[in-house]
């Protein structure tokens, strides 16, 4: 917009600005970058698509209507990007778009609601990997988790619900007083040096998910549970043909989402995997998550980041090989599947072409 009034010599330009807050430093210089303010002659790029942040979003919203808080405390990145994704949903009924927030509540009184109802039960049918272990009575000294339920709607339509827990430092203020949280995470300058050293070696790079990552992981250090809602008690009545004590408690077999030791745990257990002799990856000395090998004669490299696997290598079939479902396993329990992608890991900044990677 701007190029296009100085090329129409606009001599008066009106702003109308929202409140926001004062931006941080790490945030100024990604404004700065995004507008190229520092560099305005130059020629803008005529392949570029306007996008719209969920900052853009806000500050127009709260033009719109300044009533409304839309600060992050009060609506939160998560809960826009559920939203958005359903909306962009063609699946989705005017009635889900009117209730905002999907709760087990709302969803019940919908026309759609056997579809939730069947993914909540397909989510705990999944837990025959043994999540939890079986009903047990409370103990008075005993940590006991709410359990929680993310619902959204997948592009394809699909009614997708997540069963995780609430960790939160108010929920659980004796477990994050004596249970160990650290895991790693790739810090931009380790991903850029990732890229660089492909570069240099003339590799292209592939992406990798691990599927069911924490349901693989082994249980937290310190003996927790969760109680028993209105999902899981529905689903044991519809699996067992019979009701359950609601009293009861359900011991946390594995890594469960939002328990504050989950990250630590998958970390402790996919670095040893990858540390086997099957793969022999060494990590960096100054970072855990970035590590190098040599697979089947070749050298490659590998950029972990909780679940989600970048690799370096010369070409498809190592890529595929290493990222198959029966490579990267645990052999004392199931094997960690991995999605492969043969395409390049979706950064802007890098470009593949026939000959390099730049």
């Amino acid at each position: 917009m701007l190029h296009q009034l100085y090329d129409e010599h606009a001599e008066n330009l009106q702003l109308e600005l929202a409140i926001e807050c004062k931006l941080s430093s790490a945030k100024t210089w990604r404004t700065v970058a995004e507008h190229n303010i520092m560099e305005p002659s130059a020629v803008p790029d005529v392949d570029h698509h306007d996008q719209l942040t969920l900052a853009d979003v806000c500050c127009i919203s709260a033009i719109c209507y300044p009533h409304l808080d839309f600060s992050e405390s009060s609506l939160s990145t998560e809960e826009m990007e559920m939203v958005i994704q359903a909306i962009q949903s063609q699946a989705i009924t005017p009635a889900e778009q009117a209730i905002g927030r999907f709760t087990r509540r709302k969803l019940r009184s919908l026309s759609t609601w056997e579809q939730w109802r069947s993914s909540e039960h397909g989510q705990l049918d999944f837990h025959d990997l043994k999540m939890y272990g079986e009903p047990v009575r409370k103990l008075p000294s005993a940590i006991v988790f709410c359990p929680h339920w993310q619902h959204s709607i997948k592009r394809d339509g699909t009614r997708h619900s997540c069963n995780c827990c609430n960790g939160s430092p108010r929920s659980a203020p004796l477990l994050r007083g004596i249970a160990s949280t650290h895991s790693l995470c790739v810090e931009q300058p380790v991903q850029q040096l990732f890229f660089a050293l492909a570069a240099r070696e003339n590799y292209r790079v592939y992406g990798g998910n691990a599927q069911d990552a924490y349901a693989h992981s082994p249980p937290p250090e310190t003996p927790t549970f969760v109680s028993i809602d209105d999902a899981y008690a529905d689903w044991y009545e519809h699996r067992f043909k019979k009701k359950l004590d609601r009293s009861l408690v359900l011991p946390v077999l594995h890594a469960l989402q939002g328990h504050p030791e989950s990250g630590k745990l998958w970390e402790k257990h996919i670095t040893a995997i990858l540390r086997s002799p099957q793969f022999g990856f060494k990590s960096t000395t100054h970072d855990g998550s970035m590590y190098s090998t040599t697979f089947e004669g070749t050298k490659i490299l590998l950029l972990r980041q909780v679940d989600d696997f970048a690799v370096a290598c010369p070409n498809d079939d190592i890529a595929k090989h290493l990222l198959s479902a029966g490579q990267l396993c645990d052999l004392r329990t199931r094997p960690v599947h991995i999605a492969s992608r043969t395409a390049i890991y979706g950064f802007s900044t890098i470009t593949d072409d026939a000959t390099a990677l730049r």
